[in-house]
C-alpha cells in the first residue's frame, strides 16, 4: 500500500481534497508561523523588518536578521496533539540563512543536549498517543540549518538522542 502524508507548514491546514491517508507537523515552519506568538510580528514590525531588510541590502550587513529560541519553539511543539493520522515533527535545528540571507531566521540555544530533552519528551508522547511516525527535518538540509548527519561540531551527538531516546523506550516495554 502506498500512504500519502501532507505537511502542515506555514499552512495550518491542508485545503487540498487529495484524500490524504494523514497528515504530519513539518518543523519549525508550522510552529513559528502559527504558535509562537512572541515570533510572529505585527504589522509596524513586519514594515520595520523591511526597512531594515532593504538598509542591509544596501549596505551589505546583517544585524537584524531574525531568530527564535530553539526551547521556546519546542515548548509549543510538545503541545500539539498527536493520533494515529497526524504524526509528530522535529527539527534539529534552524538557520536558513544561507537560503534565504537577511530574511531567513536563526534558532538561538540549538544544541544535541536540548534536541535530546525535547525528543525524549516528544517520543514519549508519540507512543502514548499511539502515532506510528515522528518526521524529523533533516537528514542533510545544510542550506536551512537543520541536519541530523554527523559533522565537525556536534559529531554524532543528535544521531546518538535519538537511538539512547529509542533504546530507553525499547527496554522499558520489555
Amino acid at each position: 500500500d502506498i500512504h500519502f502524508v501532507t505537511s502542515l507548514t506555514s499552512f495550518e491546514t491542508d485545503s487540498r481534497e487529495l484524500d490524504f491517508d494523514a497528515q504530519l507537523y513539518f518543523e519549525p515552519m508550522n510552529t513559528t508561523a502559527h504558535y509562537m506568538h512572541n515570533y510572529k510580528r505585527n504589522r509596524i514590525e513586519k514594515l520595520r523588518k523591511k526597512a531594515s531588510n532593504i538598509t542591509n541590502r544596501m549596505f551589505g550587513y546583517s544585524k537584524k536578521i531574525q531568530s527564535f529560541d530553539y526551547n521556546a519553539a519546542w515548548e509549543e511543539i510538545l503541545k500539539k496533539p498527536l493520533n494515529t493520522k497526524t504524526y509528530a515533527g522535529a527539527f534539529i535545528d534552524w538557520d536558513n540563512t544561507a537560503r534565504k540571507g537577511i530574511k531567513g531566521s536563526i534558532a538561538k540555544n540549538a544544541n544535541p543536549l536540548n534536541f535530546r530533552k525535547n525528543f525524549k519528551i516528544l517520543y514519549k508522547n508519540a507512543l502514548d498517543t499511539n502515532t506510528p511516525y515522528i518526521f524529523i527535518n533533516a537528514w542533510n538540509e545544510w542550506a536551512e540549518g537543520t541536519y541530523l548527519e554527523p559533522d565537525t561540531k556536534h559529531e554524532y551527538g543528535y544521531l546518538e538522542a535519538i537511538e539512547e531516546t529509542v533504546t530507553e523506550y525499547q527496554a522499558i516495554e520489555k
